[in-house]
């Protein structure tokens, strides 16, 4: 509803700069109602809610060429499906394992691998389900919170303050190419081919 609010105000010919603080300015008041809310059910400012977002606005302009305007905070995804029926990322996650991944500590396979793993686990306090999990890591890391520190995200909606401000990007879109959105519960586990075979 904040989102829908911010561009609902907007004249329907809005131009592109509009249109991204537009962007900026929804998904930050999302981030102070969240707070505001978790706040009022919860009575304890260190106990937040939060949220990961990805968004899209398509801008159109009289000749027809569209630009899509982009938010996110998180590691919920923006793809692009090209013409070719490939699907190109067009947000980064906000994780340190992409951020692995993008420094090539790890391959697509073993953080996909690392995160179907951890979700498997029944218990996380016995720590023998999760020595399997860090052998292929080559370390000797057994704990559950060591996932969940490395699997953090470093920006979501609803989290602290410093940790809530939104990517806004845009990208022109050529003609067939369409946008798809997928949550991080889908990207962590199904291979990048499997979902760009899904989305055409």
């Amino acid at each position: 509803r904040t989102v829908q609010t911010y561009f609902r105000s907007l004249p329907v010919d809005a131009d592109i700069p509009a249109l991204q603080q537009a962007m900026r300015d929804a998904l930050r008041q999302a981030h102070r109602d969240i707070v505001d809310a978790s706040y009022n059910v919860r009575k304890n400012p260190a106990k937040r809610a939060a949220t990961t977002a990805a968004m899209v606005k398509i801008h159109q302009d009289k000749t027809g060429r569209r630009t899509a305007i982009i938010g996110s905070a998180g590691d919920s995804r923006v793809y692009i499906r090209k013409t070719d029926g490939r699907l190109e990322q067009a947000t980064t996650d906000h994780s340190i394992i992409y951020y692995w991944q993008e420094q090539g500590a790890l391959t697509e396979d073993q953080a996909r691998d690392l995160n179907k793993r951890m979700a498997e686990v029944v218990d996380p306090n016995n720590l023998d389900n999760t020595v399997e999990v860090f052998q292929f890591m080559g370390t000797s890391y057994t704990e559950y919170k060591i996932y969940n520190a490395l699997n953090s995200v470093v920006k979501a909606i609803g989290g602290p303050d410093s940790q809530a401000e939104p990517d806004v990007s845009t990208i022109e879109l050529a003609p067939g190419e369409d946008i798809v959105l997928v949550s991080d519960g889908i990207s962590d586990l199904v291979p990048h081919g499997t979902m760009q075979e899904i989305s055409n």
